[in-house]
């Protein structure tokens, strides 16, 4: 993903945290089954947070889309979306990635290298790009391991994915 896109997703986050709370979780994933079959990136944009349920979620999916439509064009959203998923907060799957990725907030964090599930519900993603994650634990339990990379108070740093670093720091701090 180029650097106009990420920061374009990254004012799409600070605006929602703006207009709704800090969301559970924001992200955009390259999946390696996706990547593999038609040898294009195509990325999977993840978007959970504790308001969201059943009666919400298309509302969420909406608006979610409209702030997509306002900062891409048609073209540059064809070009690298492959699909958004809105998912409540207490998925298991959220539970599951943000507890290995820990607090990741006013940032924007790549990651290689993330299996998460197992057996046939696993999904194996090549990189993704963090722009939020609160895990379900108090924030003073969030430290960052060994890598500098967030993990939870309890989680082995080995289990955790490699995280290649920063990628950029608003400078207004929000």
């Amino acid at each position: 993903m180029d650097e106009k896109n990420l920061k374009k997703l990254k004012k799409i986050d600070s605006e929602i945290r703006k207009d709704r709370g800090v969301p559970s979780f924001f992200a955009a994933f390259l999946r390696t089954d996706i990547l593999n079959k038609q040898n294009i990136e195509k990325w999977d944009l993840l978007f959970s947070a504790s308001w969201i349920n059943q009666k919400s979620k298309r509302k969420e999916r909406e608006y979610i889309f409209s702030k997509l439509i306002k900062k891409f064009s048609p073209n540059e959203l064809s070009s690298f979306l492959q699909k958004l998923d809105i998912i409540n907060s207490k998925d298991p799957f959220i539970k599951e990635v943000t507890k290995k990725l820990g607090l990741i907030s006013n940032d924007t964090v790549l990651v290689e290298g993330l299996l998460i599930g197992s057996g046939k519900n696993s999904i194996s993603i090549t990189r993704s790009f963090i722009f939020s994650s609160t895990p379900a634990i108090r924030p003073a339990e969030a430290k960052p391991s060994k890598t500098g990379f967030p993990v939870s108070r309890g989680t082995k740093t080995g289990d955790s994915p490699k995280a290649i670093g920063k990628i950029s720091k608003p400078k207004d701090g929000s």
